[in-house]
């Protein structure tokens, strides 16, 4: 391309897998190349293949708004795959589906799959205003940064912003070791509640080495009572921890929570965060008749001082039920 490049597509349903792999000549920046329907609405277009609907792999500067990718159908395994280093990527009001009936963990929204020690990473990849359904997971990031090293401003950046992630059968946002995220803000998160379920289901979920400055204002429903385990928020070991690139602090605020359990399982689950993270201002309701845990929490380490205020943790449940538990 020589310069800002669109290509508008009509209205219809499109049968049909796409495959981008590396960089498309004279794109930037600047020159970026946008896919987009003509009517400007998502359920105008839908474009789905069997497995993967659209992979982008080594690519950069590509926009997507007002698209259906994927399908609700059994087809539907992955409406969009990363792979590789990708950067300056968008998605901005995309229906983004996967089989809403899925129990396999091949089936998912948003789909990147790394290793440890990868030099590859994603950097600038948005995912704003979109509706993600269906899927094992909504959205499965696996070693999204590769590396410790690839953690900082000059590394890994995702946003997941605004976003409505519904009817996952086991996690809505899945992130494995590694990684940077601006933000994860705005979301309505809401589990599955129909067709096969998973007793256990979590909404935003950061195992070891998460660096995210922003979690805010997201609202996170599972009212299923088939599902008797889940959790709401759950961060696992060093949250912006400052030796792998962190800012030390972070903000958790203004999420609600509600969910209903028949088990021990948890409203906010912040383990070890080796950070002064600031909880406040969440609303957490936890229902039912397990012993749940409104906000637990472990902290082994007295350098580090979480600072929880003005939340309101409820736990209607259980007899042994805790609004506050810290281990």
């Amino acid at each position: 391309v020589s310069g800002p490049t669109t290509f508008l597509i009509n209205n219809g349903t499109y049968n049909e897998s796409v495959n981008m792999v590396g960089a498309i000549p004279g794109t930037s920046a600047i020159n970026t190349v946008t896919f987009t329907s003509v009517a400007g609405h998502a359920d105008s277009v839908q474009i789905a293949g069997s497995g993967t609907t659209w992979l982008l792999s080594n690519i950069s500067n590509v926009y997507f708004r007002n698209l259906t990718i994927g399908s609700q159908a059994s087809m539907g395994q992955k409406a969009v795959e990363l792979e590789g280093n990708c950067s300056n990527i968008e998605f901005y009001q995309c229906n983004l589906y996967a089989y809403t009936s899925a129990a396999s963990s091949n089936y998912a929204c948003v789909y990147y799959n790394n290793t440890s020690g990868s030099t590859d990473y994603l950097r600038d990849v948005n995912f704003i205003k979109n509706h993600m359904d269906g899927g094992y997971y909504n959205m499965y990031f696996y070693y999204p940064a590769g590396g410790t090293g690839n953690m900082g401003a000059s590394g890994m950046s995702v946003i997941i912003d605004s976003n409505i992630m519904s009817n996952a059968y086991y996690y809505a946002l899945y992130s494995y070791y590694y990684a940077r995220y601006p933000s994860v803000s705005y979301n309505t998160v809401t589990s599955r509640n129909s067709g096969p379920v998973s007793s256990t289901w979590y909404g935003l979920y950061f195992y070891y080495y998460h660096n995210i400055d922003a979690l805010v204002g997201n609202k996170i429903w599972s009212t299923n009572t088939s599902i008797t385990s889940p959790t709401g928020i759950r961060t696992y070991y060093y949250y912006n921890y400052t030796s792998y690139g962190g800012s030390g602090s972070g903000l958790i605020a203004n999420n609600e929570i509600v969910l209903y359990t028949r088990s021990s399982y948890y409203g906010m689950y912040i383990y070890n965060p080796y950070s002064n993270v600031n909880i406040v201002h969440n609303s957490v309701y936890m229902y039912g008749t397990g012993n749940a845990y409104g906000f637990y929490t472990y902290n082994s380490n007295t350098s580090y001082k979480p600072v929880i205020k003005n939340n309101n943790f409820v736990t209607e449940a259980g007899s042994s039920a805790y609004p506050i538990y810290y281990n």
